[in-house]
């Protein structure tokens, strides 16, 4: 489906409700765009920070010994442990 977007004298653009609603995007929050493949992809800002953010600690939990829930339990219950102490 394809909508059309308004781009304002200060470079503002303002997107359709639906968009803004599939994106989760409130008034303020921030989108970024980029280009792939010869089409501009616009996304929630959020959203990106939140998947390189994933993509950066994939596999951190197996190279730091956690390789199932219980070891990850048990794991914090020792962080907690010792910061009360």
């Amino acid at each position: 489906m394809y909508k059309q977007d308004k781009i304002t004298d200060n470079e503002i653009i303002i997107c359709q409700r639906e968009a803004s609603i599939n994106m989760s995007l409130k008034s303020a929050d921030k989108s970024f765009y980029y280009e792939e493949c010869g089409k501009f992809v616009l996304q929630n800002s959020n959203f990106e920070a939140l998947q390189r953010f994933q993509k950066a600690l994939d596999g951190a939990a197996q190279h730091a010994g956690l390789n199932s829930p219980d070891d990850v339990e048990k794991y914090i219950k020792e962080m907690r442990t010792l910061k009360k102490n």
